[in-house]
């Protein structure tokens, strides 16, 4: 009896973590997916740990049951996922502090806390929201979104790339809202009207 208790509850976690993944991320329907179809599997699963206590399994049987429900999650993106979130999490952690960039504007600071950047420009100031693809190519992928509690440019939405090179710098080049990501790290005007715009990060001393 405890054994089914336990398989229900587990059954009622899971699903309840699947529904909240969905929405959390682009594929959050494949992590959905791979958790449903381990659900379909994890009866089989607990037959055969129950018949594994009177007929105990050899190392290869477990091996090879093993193999076949991370294969599940593999083919569905869920590994893939977590090595992804891994690789923002580092890269964010590497943004953290303070960091500087200068331009014909002036000096602008950049402070990043947490997923959380904090913009003061010589004339602007701004709170924006952070999220990166560090898997992207050719590129990673950095985007921004304004916070409502922002002093400037409430709810602007706009996508960019970021780069980690030689000396410490952060390199990052973000878009407009009608011209979208830049392919490279480079300010661009066209005809009067701003298509990208490039800054090199340096570590505030």
């Amino acid at each position: 009896m405890g054994r089914v208790f336990e398989s229900s509850r587990w059954s009622k976690d899971v699903t309840a973590l699947s529904i909240k993944l969905a929405p959390r991320r682009r594929g959050g329907w494949r992590a959905t997916l791979a958790l449903q179809m381990f659900l379909l599997v994890r009866p089989s699963l607990e037959f055969i740990e129950v018949v594994g206590s009177l007929m105990p399994m050899n190392g290869s049987q477990i091996a090879q049951r093993t193999a076949f429900v991370v294969g599940i999650l593999i083919g569905a993106g869920v590994v893939d996922g977590r090595a992804e979130d891994e690789k923002a999490k580092a890269d964010l952690e590497k943004m953290q502090g303070q960091w500087v960039s200068t331009d014909e504007q002036g000096e602008s600071i950049w402070t990043f806390q947490g997923n959380e950047l904090t913009l003061k420009t010589p004339t602007r100031s701004y709170k924006i929201k952070v999220s990166l693809n560090p898997t992207a190519e050719p590129e990673k992928h950095i985007d921004f979104e304004v916070l409502e509690d922002s002093p400037d440019a409430k709810g602007y939405k706009t996508q960019g790339i970021y780069r980690f090179a030689d000396g410490g710098i952060l390199k990052i080049c973000f878009g407009t809202a009608e011209s979208g990501r830049p392919k490279e790290f480079k300010t661009v005007i066209e005809e009067g009207q701003p298509e990208s715009f490039a800054f090199e990060l340096k570590p505030k001393k």
